[in-house]
């Protein structure tokens, strides 16, 4: 089942030296976090979505779909994460491909409504799909900071760019 992961509970980026407090209370540098990215890159993981870093937001219905960079094979495994921030007005949303009807409902609860969570899903692709599509579900506020797609069921730490992308301009 999919699980929210708080990553900050201030509102903005933190500031150089501060630590972000994750969902199990726990408190984690930032320096700790990048490494974490340079591992999940390290090891293998390659984003399919091309310009996923760009900032989309929405009132209603469809927030943001994505392309992927190249098609994907049937019959494997797939890891949707994303880095959103639901408003005051949303109680579930959905990240899915199209093509197959591979979505996930994700529902959200009152005190993570407003904060910057890391959203994540594991779906076997059984159709062939062309984007990754986040949208609400029966409405509201939703910013999409960036999402990636890998191969396996392990969530990215964070975001990095497909190959194919011609500017890199995100971050965690």
């Amino acid at each position: 089942m999919s699980e929210a992961i708080v990553i900050t509970k201030q509102t903005g980026a933190p500031a150089d030296g501060q630590n972000i407090v994750l969902s199990d209370g726990k408190a984690v540098s930032l320096d700790v976090l990048a490494a974490a990215v340079r591992r999940t890159i390290a090891a293998g993981h390659r984003n399919f979505l091309l310009n996923s870093d760009t900032e989309k937001q929405s009132k209603t219905g469809s927030i943001a779909s994505y392309n992927f960079s190249e098609d994907l094979e049937i019959g494997k495994t797939y890891t949707i994460t994303a880095c959103i921030t639901v408003g005051s007005d949303v109680t579930k949303f959905v990240l899915g491909m199209n093509g197959g009807n591979l979505y996930d409902t994700l529902t959200v609860t009152a005190p993570t409504q407003g904060e910057r969570l890391m959203f994540h899903t594991t779906l076997t692709l059984t159709h062939k799909n062309t984007t990754v599509n986040v949208y609400t579900y029966g409405g509201g506020t939703i910013t999409c900071h960036w999402i990636t797609i890998t191969e396996g069921n392990i969530p990215s730490a964070g975001w990095f760019p497909a190959p194919e992308d011609k500017s890199a301009s995100g971050g965690v």
